[in-house]
């Protein structure tokens, strides 16, 4: 599945199967790209299959170790389609260690990040590894949509006592002068690939 294996479940799963559990990084375009190894949250480069880059999120130029961009993948070995340069539409950034490339950050589609109130790009697992927490929601989706404007739709079988906390919680990641609103929904509508986007960005952040 597309959704990244979030630090709860990949807890629950420890404890339940007595078992270290690692996560891998893959598309339906190319396949397995990069998995974590025993113990550690960065992942592998599948350095035998494909030739992968962080460009810049504007310009078509390679960024510097650590620094976020589009992760950009070369196909080594498909030579019925090639894939040369593909925008796989993520983003993460890529750092070394002892000789080897990791891939030490990995996010959604790049039109799921979003912006604090100053412009910053902030995570989407900041959103998503924040979340657990609010046990009592069946599903939510957070929307920005203008710069210090942002929406908590969210679906519950009984009442949410928390709308406050939440507020104030993700101001600390947004700014202290983020507008947050909440919404009750029935339900969050599912994409044409059967999937919910839990982070979404209707802000066009050049306009802004």
């Amino acid at each position: 599945m597309s959704e990244s294996l979030s630090p709860y479940t990949k807890e629950g799963m420890e404890h339940i199967f007595s078992s270290s559990m690692v996560s891998r990084y893959s598309n339906v375009e190319n396949g397995i790209i990069a998995q974590q190894i025993k113990n550690k949250d960065n992942f592998l480069l599948n350095n035998a299959s494909y030739y992968i880059e962080i460009y810049d999120f504007e310009k078509d130029i390679p960024v510097n170790d650590g620094e976020m961009g589009r992760i950009v993948i070369t196909d080594l070995f498909n030579y019925g389609m090639p894939i040369i340069k593909y925008d796989t539409g993520d983003i993460g950034s890529l750092d070394k260690l002892h000789k080897k490339k990791f891939l030490s950050q990995i996010e959604g589609r790049k039109m799921d990040t979003i912006y604090s109130t100053s412009k910053q790009l902030i995570s989407s697992f900041t959103i998503t590894n924040n979340m657990w927490k609010y046990h009592e929601l069946k599903q939510y989706q957070f929307i920005q949509s203008d710069v210090k404007m942002y929406t908590f739709k969210l679906n519950v079988d009984t009442t949410f006592n928390r709308e406050q906390e939440l507020i104030n919680e993700f101001k600390t990641y947004l700014g202290s002068d983020a507008v947050i609103s909440i919404e009750y929904v029935d339900e969050i509508p599912l994409l044409n690939s059967g999937k919910r986007r839990k982070v979404v960005n209707l802000m066009d952040i050049h306009h802004n």
